[in-house]
């Protein structure tokens, strides 16, 4: 029953709650120090900020090296999106893969894990899964 209760809910809320209310009004945030601005009428953006979860299980600066190269950069470089942050998640349990959310300047948000190959490193296409529809 309860579960029927939070469907419900969710309906509810679905129906009520349109994009637009996700999204912040500029004219009520009162910031003296930073100065934000609508995204939809910035020209140019900051280098994304990549967040790094469990740093201390990459095995070299190579290994970090390689996942900027061929999983950061190829993301931020065809999407046609601006990329606000990237977080990358090390894990304790899986060594062969890594996971990612990738957050885009308009609040879109995608994340997927990133495996290697049998040879132990990325595929230069495995980043594409986080532009694959539908989300993985």
């Amino acid at each position: 029953a309860s579960s029927l209760a939070l469907i419900s809910i969710t309906c509810v809320l679905a129906m009520f709650a349109s994009p637009s209310s996700w999204l912040l009004d500029l004219s009520r945030i009162r910031n003296n120090t930073v100065h934000y601005a609508e995204y939809s009428s910035l020209k140019q953006f900051p280098v994304p900020v990549v967040s790094w979860r469990r740093p201390g299980l990459v095995g070299s600066e190579a290994e970090l090296e390689k996942v900027k190269s061929t999983v950061i950069y190829p993301i931020i470089n065809e999407s046609v999106k601006p990329v606000s942050a990237i977080v990358v998640e090390f894990s304790p349990s899986d060594s062969q893969s890594i996971g990612l959310v990738v957050i885009w300047s308009d609040g879109d948000t995608r994340e997927s894990l990133v495996s290697k190959n049998e040879k132990g490193e990325f595929d230069p296409q495995a980043y594409k899964v986080i532009f694959a529809k539908p989300v993985p």
